[in-house]
């Protein structure tokens, strides 16, 4: 019980010291990232990768004739730089001739050929040795020999043709092989130009001098020893001899320059910068209306990659695709035809509704009154009133045609008809009352057979004779 209540209350305490060691170390491991390094002009390194950790490598090689000048690993290191410097791409300079052994007998010339398995090899003797002259005298950087395996040991001195002879030591190799390989040597004394490389084996017994090929890296005064130490944020450089150019990583652009150069082995230049591309506020040419361009995420800046989505306001709808738009390496967005639209109100279509029923009541009205007043009118017509006279049994015309003063009523025998139905007053209507003389309608029959000066013949008329209309008359007038 007591190792329990003991332990107990440190438990946590242990926990949350392993937390902030944990956290602390992934705050400053991660932290310590490295941004690209330099490359070669000529030349790349893998893996690429937008960012390394610590303890990261990267492996670095040249295109074809072209020979790298340096290590060829560097390492991340926790202080976010990289181990080491940015190797280089040299290609050799021309050798002026083939060369010249201290045996005649032998191919000197192997050793330039240009191919590894064509070689040179002395005598199994003391003193064996090697010139390669150069087309143009010149100060010697670096010079690289392919080697056959076995054990060597050799001199290498560089020297100028004057009189006397002056030679300066470049370096030595002494090494066993355990296979062909290239070997690159770096000359300490380079600041003098020389005509020739001398190589000299310097074994203390009797060996053989073997060299398959020799390529000889030489330098002008525009021309760099090491590569420039310049750290630039989200930028790196592409270095050669005389020169670096500025790249910017994805996302960013050179602010104003983009080269240093190298005069006499030190670099110099204005300051290398590189500033974040940025995408317009507005997406397109025209200023969106009735919505918003929201970014996707926690994003705060318009950077390369960010997305946007557009979102209309709720008396907007969207018109046109995608809705979606993408901010490109050249700070432009991705092209789109989407915009918002303003929806329609419905009072237009109600009030157009309500017109058109307006319009088509109007028209059933004044149908209706086109209608009704056709109808009276043709009911008015019906009122007309033709008066046929009937004449007596002798076929004769009653005296009551021209007189109607103290007719009989069997002369009075005139009978009324409908003039549209063509149907006489019904027997129990009562009589109309004596006919007027009929001046305001016709004033005289409309068959007048008899002579009016003769009074022995009676004036005759046909059965069912119409006098016409009396509508002006007062007895039309009366009958209403």
């Amino acid at each position: 019980m007591s190792l329990k209540y003991f332990f107990a209350p440190q438990t946590p305490l242990v926990i949350h010291l392993a937390r902030w060691i944990f956290f602390s170390y992934l705050y400053f491991y991660t932290s310590a990232a490295c941004q690209p390094p330099d490359s070669p002009e000529g030349g790349s390194y893998k893996p690429e990768q937008t960012r390394y950790l610590p303890g990261d490598k990267v492996a670095y090689s040249c295109k074809d004739r072209l020979t790298r000048i340096g290590k060829e690993i560097r390492i991340c290191q926790m202080t976010g730089k990289w181990s080491g410097s940015t190797p280089f791409c040299d290609s050799p300079t021309k050798i002026k001739n083939p060369g010249a052994s201290s045996d005649p007998n032998r191919e000197a010339a192997y050793a330039v050929d240009g191919s590894p398995t064509t070689c040179y090899k002395s005598k199994n003797t003391t003193g064996n040795n090697i010139k390669v002259y150069l087309d143009q005298p010149a100060a010697v950087n670096v010079i690289r020999i392919y080697l056959p395996k076995g054990k060597v040991k050799f001199d290498v001195d560089i020297s100028l043709k004057t009189f006397p002879t002056t030679s300066v030591p470049c370096t030595s190799y002494e090494r066993y092989l355990e296979e062909n390989q290239w070997v690159t040597l770096e000359c300490q004394n380079n600041e003098r130009p020389a005509d020739y490389v001398y190589i000299r084996d310097t074994s203390s017994q009797a060996n053989i001098l073997a060299v398959c090929e020799m390529e000889v890296y030489v330098k002008d005064d525009a021309w760099c020893k090491n590569s420039p130490e310049l750290f630039i944020p989200n930028g790196l450089l592409e270095v050669s001899r005389n020169k670096a150019t500025l790249r910017c990583l994805e996302g960013f652009k050179a602010r104003d320059n983009t080269r240093v150069v190298c005069e006499k082995n030190s670099w110099s230049g204005p300051n290398l910068q590189c500033e974040e591309i940025l995408c317009d506020a507005i997406v397109g040419n025209e200023t969106l209306v009735g919505g918003e361009w929201l970014i996707e995420g926690n994003a705060r800046k318009l950077s390369v990659g960010i997305k946007r989505k557009l979102i209309c306001r709720s008396n907007y709808h969207i018109e046109g695709k995608p809705q979606t738009v993408t901010c490109f390496k050249n700070g432009t967005w991705s092209r789109t035809s989407a915009t918002c639209v303003e929806n329609k109100s419905d009072k237009p279509d109600r009030l157009r509704i309500i017109a058109v029923a307006v319009g088509a009541v109007v028209i059933l009205v004044v149908i209706i009154l086109l209608g009704l007043t056709i109808y009276l009118i043709q009911k008015k017509r019906a009122r007309e009133v033709v008066v046929i006279y009937k004449p007596g049994e002798d076929g004769y015309a009653p005296s009551s045609v021209t007189n109607t003063t103290g007719c009989s009523d069997s002369e009075y025998s005139t009978v009324y008809y409908d003039a549209m139905h063509n149907a006489p007053y019904p027997p129990t209507s009562s009589r109309p009352r004596p006919s007027p003389n009929l001046e305001m309608g016709y004033s005289k029959p409309v068959d007048d057979r008899g002579s009016p000066s003769s009074t022995l013949v009676p004036k005759k008329l046909p059965a069912d004779i119409a006098f016409g209309s009396l509508k002006s008359s007062a007895l039309y007038n009366s009958m209403k």
